[in-house]
């Protein structure tokens, strides 16, 4: 889905890899946080970035762009 004008991520829920699409950036950080806020993992991510959450227990986790707190989108794993 659509997050704003800068970011997608596909599929949601999601079971193995979901895909983070940059449309106006080259590169951007990205945090995943559990539902507590804790986080999960941190990386650099290209466009078209595919990130394996296959090892990720069954739940709902947030997706972060650049350490901005108002940037943070809920996916599920299933």
């Amino acid at each position: 889905f659509l997050l704003d004008n800068n970011f997608s991520i596909y599929p949601n829920p999601v079971s193995d890899i979901i895909t983070i699409k940059l449309k106006k950036l080259d590169s951007a950080e990205i945090q995943i946080f559990d539902v507590n806020g804790q986080l999960i993992k941190e990386f650099l991510a290209s466009n078209n970035y595919k990130l394996d959450v296959s090892k990720l227990s069954n739940g709902v986790y947030f997706i972060g762009f650049n350490k901005n707190a108002l940037l943070r989108y809920k996916f599920i794993k299933q």
